[in-house]
């Protein structure tokens, strides 16, 4: 029997920058990303983090959608952008057992911006998911492949975007719990 192989990847980038939106007058994006990932035999897992600081100063342009009050705000202090999340995280498992691919994967967002001149967030989001999958034969039309998948597990109601705060004008959520099944043909 052929020794398992190990394998264990580590990688961690750090990006500072400075950039320019049309929108607004000035930016600053500060972030930082890890990720891993780790094999042995038949189980394999993921992790990626990402922290990041999005700020701005300054309306350019779309003047009309704030009122006086906040544009002030804004022109006075550095405020987070609508896409400012501070945590980003993403893992996944899986295993083969009997065949059969077993896996487990979830995403975290620790939340959006939200608010006047975005000074709140929205609640953290985590979404898990479950599935396997099996290869097979099918006669003449060959290797196969049969997948089915639970999207959150746990149906959580994850609100990603509340309808307020800088630019953001309507709510989004996540997707509820969700059964998929498929059969694809391997080529």
């Amino acid at each position: 029997m052929p020794a398992s192989i190990v394998k264990l990847s580590v990688f961690v980038k750090q990006k500072m920058r400075v950039e320019r939106d049309d929108r607004i007058k000035n930016q600053r994006i500060h972030a930082s990303a890890t990720e891993t990932s780790y094999h042995a035999g038949n189980f394999s897992a993921y992790a990626n983090l990402a922290i990041s600081r999005s700020l701005a100063k300054q309306v350019a342009s779309a003047q009309w959608n704030f009122d006086q009050q906040e544009l002030i705000f804004i022109a006075e202090n550095w405020i987070h952008t609508d896409h400012d999340q501070l945590y980003t995280a993403s893992s996944g498992l899986t295993y083969i057992r009997w065949g059969t691919k077993f896996l487990v994967d979830a995403t975290f967002g620790s939340g959006l911006r939200s608010g006047f001149a975005n000074t709140e967030h929205t609640p953290y989001n985590l979404q898990v998911n479950l599935g396997a999958a099996r290869q097979f034969t099918l006669g003449s039309l060959g290797l196969m492949e049969a997948r089915a998948t639970i999207e959150n597990v746990f149906d959580r109601e994850n609100e990603i975007r509340s309808g307020s705060g800088i630019g953001v004008f309507a709510p989004q959520y996540g997707p509820r719990i969700g059964f998929f099944g498929g059969i694809a043909k391997l080529f």
